[in-house]
């Protein structure tokens, strides 16, 4: 299906013809299937050239009466730093998940120490939800607390 963009309109991304046209004349057409060459480019359309695909990396845009393509945005990361993310933790949480890992709880001993390694602590990240789904199955935190916890990371994450 071609793709059509209004000289008279500056912004809009090609589309196809809209059901009803304005002519120069002040007259309306109301049937894409009828309309003639000579209509269409009365009425400011003009026919756009083939959108491209993008690159890796981009996307493409519709610029100035052009197909252009331009880097995919950046996601932000939204993380705390360790001593935020610990903090966040009640003290009783925190020594439950040290005893535990003590006692030869090794998910939670790994866990303990990539933390140890890791500047700051990503919201949302896979391997934070996996261990607070751990952290809740072993019963150090509770479904509610849970929920809680993941509010106060996403209320404090910068």
């Amino acid at each position: 299906m071609d793709h059509y963009f209004n000289e008279r309109a500056p912004g809009q991304t090609p589309d196809a013809l809209p059901f009803r046209i304005r002519l120069s004349n002040g007259l309306t057409r109301t049937d894409p299937t009828t309309f003639t060459a000579e209509e269409i480019a009365d009425a400011g359309y003009v026919l756009a050239p083939e959108r491209p695909e993008p690159d890796p990396g981009r996307r493409v845009v519709w610029d100035s009466g052009v197909w252009t393509q331009v880097p995919l945005p950046v996601p932000t990361l939204r993380s705390l730093s360790r001593f935020e993310f610990m903090g966040l933790l009640t003290p009783q949480e925190r020594i439950a998940l040290r005893q535990r890992a003590a006692a030869g709880d090794v998910v939670l001993a790994d866990a303990l120490e990539m933390l140890g390694l890791a500047a700051h602590v990503e919201v949302g990240h896979p391997l934070v939800t996996q261990m607070l789904g751990y952290v809740q199955s072993i019963g150090v935190m509770s479904a509610e607390r849970r929920e809680a916890f993941v509010a106060a990371m996403d209320a404090a994450a910068k």
